[in-house]
């Protein structure tokens, strides 16, 4: 991997985190508006988390405070997995981020409430849920990839190799080619066409 390469995925990995936080909230939010049989259930990263931990025998063995630090760290860790993917797969220009954020948050949300957790059997499964909270996810997604794509873009970037450079010459900015071909003001008292005063 080459050092761009690696620096892109990770101001991906950092913009995940930090996106993750909006995304957080509008799950928040929007789960204090669904109909309280949808309002008590726990919220999708939590099962995730909870499925996780029983599909490697933890789930257990947790009590309440390690069950909302693995929920934690498995919901900023993913973003900064999926966030490291997106800085990984960047072009040099790029066009609309936010809206390129959104399209990879869509995706995001598809490869996994529809692919990989119906395929490992977890509770969050688009097909398990409501459609109010699939609908949730799929907005807080649209944040998350929208604020991913905007912070994403302002990251620092190296100076390209073709930037111009600074001339070589020592004349002043301002003084036409011609004075330093005839010696400028220290010519021997000659102006610009070579005469004597």
């Amino acid at each position: 991997m080459s050092q761009d390469s690696l620096s892109n995925a990770l101001a991906g990995a950092a913009a995940g985190v930090a996106a993750t936080l909006p995304m957080t909230a509008a799950i928040a939010v929007c789960q204090s508006r669904l109909p309280l049989s949808d309002q008590f259930a726990a919220p999708p990263p939590h099962q995730v988390a909870m499925d996780m931990a029983r599909a490697v025998g933890l789930h257990s063995r947790l009590d309440l405070d390690d069950r909302v630090l693995l929920t934690i760290a498995s919901h900023f860790g993913y973003g900064a997995a999926a966030g490291m993917l997106y800085g990984a797969l960047a072009e040099e220009e790029e066009s609309s981020p936010v809206l390129r954020g959104i399209g990879f948050g869509c995706a995001v949300w598809g490869g996994s409430y529809l692919g990989w957790l119906p395929a490992a059997g977890f509770r969050a499964a688009a097909h398990r849920m409501s459609l109010r909270r699939n609908l949730m996810m799929f907005a807080a997604h649209v944040v998350w990839g929208a604020t991913l794509g905007a912070l994403f873009s302002r990251r620092p970037r190296r100076n390209r190799r073709d930037s111009p450079t600074v001339a070589s010459d020592s004349r002043p900015w301002d003084a036409p080619p011609e004075a330093s071909a005839a010696g400028g003001s220290s010519g021997g008292g000659r102006d610009l066409q070579g005469r004597s005063p």
